[in-house]
């Protein structure tokens, strides 16, 4: 089987996915319960990576600091990746991974998933 390389959201899906990752409850933790605007399946994850832990609030929302994180596709390799402030509800590191491995492809965050 061929492996498709990691890709940008395509533009005409990137409001979808927007909100699909904005309104999807912390409950969820990383794996997204909706499907994927892009390819339909059920392959949608999220991961925060703790760089500087500084608690604090911010409009009203509490977060432990500033990181990175990632929105992932496993079936269609479609990602996101940017800086942002780690949320409270965040588990810090559900998958005991190497942070200093991670690169803005989710090569190992999307293998460290598939082996849990």
């Amino acid at each position: 089987m061929l492996e498709l390389e990691w890709k940008g959201v395509p533009l005409e899906h990137s409001k979808k996915w927007q909100d699909i990752f904005q309104l999807s409850p912390p409950s969820e933790g990383m794996h997204l319960a909706a499907a994927c605007p892009v390819c339909g399946a059920n392959s949608l994850f999220r991961y925060f990576a703790l760089g500087r832990a500084e608690p604090r609030e911010i409009q009203g929302i509490k977060v432990k600091g500033s990181g990175s994180y990632w929105e992932w596709c496993s079936r269609c390799r479609s990602f996101e990746h940017m800086s942002v402030w780690v949320p409270d509800w965040w588990q810090v590191d559900p998958l005991k991974i190497d942070h200093e491995k991670l690169t803005a492809r989710p090569d190992l965050l999307d293998a460290a998933v598939a082996a849990a």
